[in-house]
């Protein structure tokens, strides 16, 4: 069995997987450098998402 994994750390996998996908993509070249773009754009995004998530609430003023 596998020890557990945090989302932090498989949101940085996931991000880093998708990259060297892109970079993939990248060099077909035509819709499939679009396409690796706007997953590039979506898969980075993941991380940013859980991290304001884990966030302490502020309260307002």
């Amino acid at each position: 069995m596998e020890p557990f994994i945090g989302i932090t750390e498989r949101t940085f996998k996931y991000a880093l997987d998708i990259i060297k996908l892109y970079q993939c993509l990248e060099k077909v070249g035509g819709a499939a450098k679009k396409i690796g773009y706007q997953l590039f754009d979506a898969g980075t995004s993941v991380g940013a998402n859980v991290h304001e998530a884990q966030a302490e609430p502020r309260e307002k003023p």
